[in-house]
C-alpha cells in the first residue's frame, strides 16, 4: 500500500474486482500467519468462527459472493474507460464496504499504513474476522465452473494463451496486464497470466481445483483462487468445448514407446562442454532412432496398430499419454502431424445413450507426449540465443483446436538436467556408451521455465510435468500444490514403476498435498534395460495415485501395446480452515454449500492387446 493513501483511494485500487481483492487479503495474511489463529485462537475473542456460528458464516459468504457475482454479470456490453470505474463501484455489496472500512482501520493509522502483523496481534479480533470475510468472499464469487457464465468466460478469456482473446477480456471491462519485459508489448509470450489487475511481478491470481486437507499454509484458506508468487510463467488453458453434462468418467490411453531402447541410443553429447566443469561430469544425450531395428515398426505403424485395435473394441478416449522423448522432434512437425493423423484416422468414438454402443464422430482426445530434440552447436536455438551446445527435452500438449487446424500445440521444456552417476549407468547397462568413472549430464537447454494447466473439460484440469521436474520440487513444486490441478502426469524415462521406487515417493507428497490424482508412465524400451539385484523385473509402465490413499502398479504383458485407464469423477468433501466446505453429497441438507471439487479415482485398466493377426 501507498503512504499516504486514503480509504476511497485503496477502496477504488482493490475493492472493484474481487481477484484483486483476494491478492490483497491473501498478501496480509501470508505476511502475518493470522490466519493460524483460526485453529489456533490466543484469546477467546479470536475463537473461529466468529461466536462459534459456522453455519450462518458460511451462509453469509455464499450469498454475498452471489450477489456480487450477479452485479458484475450484468457489466455485459463494452464500457466506456471513463464509466468503468464508477459502474464497478456501484457492483461492489454493502456488505463488502462495512467489512472493508473495518479492515481498513486495522492496517492503518492516521493515513499511515501499519505492519500486516497488526491484523494478527488485534485484541478485539474484529480485523481478522473483517480480513477473513472479505477473503472468502473474493473466492466464492469465482465458485462456479468457469463456463457457467458471463462473469467465468471472461475469467477464461483472461487466462486464455492467445494474444486477442486476452485483449478481447481485459479491455476494456478490465485493465490489461502488465508486460513482463519492458518493450515486449507485441510479444506474444509477454505477458504473465493473472486474473488480477496487479502486476505480475508482485503476484498472480489464478484459478486453482484443490484445497489441501492436510498441513496448514495460506493454500488451505480458499476453495476457487490460488495466490501465486513464482518466477515460472505460468499458462492456464481454458477447454474450447461445451459439455451438455458433466462428464462422470475419463479414458486414458496410455502408449510406453518405444518399445526397444539400446545402448547407442544414449551417447556422448558431441560437443564439448562449456561450463568450467573441470572435468567432475560431461554431457549425454538420448537419441534412439525412428525405426526399432528388433521390430522393423516405425511410429505410424505402431499408432495405426493401437488405435485399429482400439477401434475394434470400441473404446472412448479422452486423453492420450506418451513417455518422456519417446518422439523425435528433428523433424517437429512431422512426428506431431503422424500422431494427429493416427488420432484423427482413429476419431473418438462416441456412446449411443440407448444401446451403449460406440460410434464415431465426436471431438477428437488431448495428448501429452514427451518429445526430444538432437544437440546442436551453440548458436541459435529454438528461437533463442544459447552459448552453449544442447539439445531439446520438453512435452507437448496437443489440444483440440476449433480453427482449421485440428490440434493448438503447447510446448514445454524441462526444467531440471537428469543427471546419470555411476551406479545409474551400470543398473540400465550403459557403461559401453557412457564412462563409470564420473556424472554425466543431460545435454538439454533450460529455457525461461513454464508450467501448463489445460482443462479437458469443466472439471477436469490436467498439469503435466517431465521426470526430473516430479523429483525436484524447486521451483515448481509450490505451484502445484497452489493450483491443485486434478491430475498431474509425469513423463518418464525411467525403469518399472515400483511403488517402493522413488516417482511414487514423489507423487505420494501431491496426492496428499493439495489432494491430486498423479499418473506417472515411461517407456518398455526403459525396463527393458533396468536391472536390479534386489527385485524381478516385471513390465510395470506406470504408477497411480489419488487422495483415497490407492497406490496401483500398472504393469502390462511382454506383447501389449499399451493401456487404457478409466477414472471414475468422485466428489470428496474439502474444508477451508475458516469453516467453509466444498460438497454437495457429504454436508448435512441444510448446510451451506459451494462448488464440489472433482477428484480423478481409478476404476479400471485393460491392455491393448496384440491383435490375433498381429505378432510383434
Amino acid at each position: 500500500m501507498k503512504p499516504g493513501c486514503d480509504k476511497s483511494t485503496l477502496k477504488s485500487e482493490f475493492l472493484l474486482w474481487p481477484p484483486d481483492l483476494f491478492a490483497l487479503t491473501s498478501c496480509v495474511l501470508e505476511s502475518s500467519e493470522a490466519y493460524l489463529n483460526l485453529v489456533s485462537p490466543r484469546t477467546e475473542v479470536d475463537a473461529w468462527p466468529p461466536y462459534g456460528l459456522t453455519h450462518e458464516f458460511h451462509t453469509h459468504v455464499l450469498e454475498v459472493a452471489k450477489v456480487w457475482r450477479e452485479q458484475l454479470e450484468l457489466i455485459a456490453a463494452p464500457l466506456k474507460p471513463e464509466e468503468f470505474t464508477g459502474t464497478l463501484e456501484s457492483k461492489v455489496p454493502n456488505e463488502v464496504c462495512d467489512e472493508w472500512d473495518v479492515f481498513h482501520a486495522g492496517i492503518t493509522e492516521d493515513h499511515e499504513p501499519q505492519e500486516a502483523t497488526a491484523v494478527a496481534d488485534d485484541p478485539s479480533g474484529k480485523y481478522l474476522r473483517s480480513l477473513v470475510f472479505l477473503h472468502a468472499v473474493a473466492d466464492e464469487v469465482f465458485s462456479t465452473p468457469l463456463t457457467d457464465s458471463v462473469l467465468n468466460q471472461v475469467f477464461a478469456k483472461a487466462l486464455s494463451p492467445t494474444p486477442e482473446d486476452r485483449a478481447l477480456a481485459w479491455a476494456p471491462q478490465f485493465p490489461k496486464p502488465a508486460p513482463r519485459v519492458a518493450g515486449e508489448e507485441g510479444l506474444a509470450s509477454s505477458f504473465w497470466m493473472t486474473l488480477s489487475t496487479i502486476s505480475p511481478r508482485r503476484a498472480r491470481v489464478l484459478p486453482k481445483s484443490h484445497t489441501p486437507q492436510v498441513g496448514l499454509s495460506l493454500r488451505s484458506l480458499s476453495h476457487h483462487l490460488a495466490f501465486v508468487r513464482s518466477p515460472i510463467d505460468i499458462q492456464w488453458l481454458p477447454t474450447s468445448r461445451s459439455f451438455p453434462a458433466a462428464p462422470s468418467d475419463l479414458r486414458v490411453l496410455l502408449l510406453p514407446w518405444p518399445r526397444y531402447i539400446t545402448r547407442q541410443d544414449f551417447r556422448p553429447s558431441p560437443f564439448p562442454p562449456l561450463d568450467g566443469s573441470h572435468g567432475l561430469h560431461s554431457y549425454f544425450e538420448f537419441l534412439p532412432p525412428d525405426r526399432s531395428a528388433r521390430l522393423h515398426t516405425t511410429l505410424s505403424e505402431h499408432l495405426d496398430l493401437v488405435f485399429d485395435t482400439i477401434r475394434e473394441e470400441g473404446s472412448p478416449i479422452d486423453l492420450v499419454v506418451m513417455p518422456e522423448g519417446s518422439l523425435s522432434a528433428s523433424s517437429r512437425t512431422d512426428d506431431l502431424a503422424t500422431l494427429c493423423a493416427a488420432i484423427q484416422r482413429f476419431g473418438r468414438p462416441e456412446r449411443d445413450p440407448q444401446s451403449g454402443v460406440a460410434r464415431e464422430g465426436s471431438p477428437a482426445p488431448f495428448f501429452v507426449v514427451g518429445c526430444r530434440n538432437p544437440v546442436v552447436a551453440p548458436g541459435e536455438h529454438e528461437g533463442r540465443r544459447v552459448h552453449g551446445a544442447f539439445g531439446s527435452n520438453f512435452l507437448v500438449i496437443g489440444r483440440p483446436s476449433p480453427s482449421e487446424q485440428p490440434y493448438a500445440f503447447h510446448y514445454q521444456s524441462k526444467h531440471h538436467r537428469w543427471k546419470l552417476d555411476p551406479a545409474q549407468i551400470r543398473q540400465y547397462g550403459l557403461s559401453a556408451s557412457l564412462a563409470t568413472d564420473h556424472e554425466w549430464f543431460e545435454a538439454i537447454d533450460i529455457p525461461p521455465r513454464k508450467l501448463f494447466l489445460a482443462q479437458l473439460n469443466q472439471l477436469v484440469t490436467v498439469c503435466p510435468l517431465i521426470c526430473e521436474d516430479l523429483a525436484r520440487q524447486d521451483p515448481v513444486g509450490d505451484v502445484v500444490r497452489a493450483l491443485g490441478p486434478t491430475l498431474v502426469v509425469a513423463l518418464l524415462l525411467d525403469g518399472p514403476q515400483y511403488r517402493d521406487r522413488w516417482a511414487s515417493k514423489h507423487a505420494s507428497v501431491l496426492s496428499e498435498d493439495p489432494g491430486s490424482s498423479v499418473l506417472t508412465l515411461t517407456s518398455v524400451g526403459m525396463i527393458r534395460r533396468w536391472t536390479s539385484a534386489y527385485a524381478t523385473r516385471r513390465n510395470v509402465i506406470g504408477l497411480w495415485k489419488d487422495v483415497t490413499g490407492l497406490t496401483r502398479e500398472l504393469e502390462i504383458d511382454r506383447e501389449s501395446l499399451g493401456l487404457i485407464l478409466t477414472l471414475d469423477v468422485k466428489t470428496f468433501p474439502e474444508y477451508t480452515v475458516d469453516g467453509r466446505i466444498a460438497d454437495r453429497a457429504s454436508a448435512a441438507p441444510d448446510a451451506p454449500r459451494t462448488q464440489s471439487k472433482p477428484t480423478l479415482v481409478l476404476r479400471e485398466y485393460v491392455e491393448v492387446q496384440v491383435p490375433p493377426r498381429m505378432k510383434l
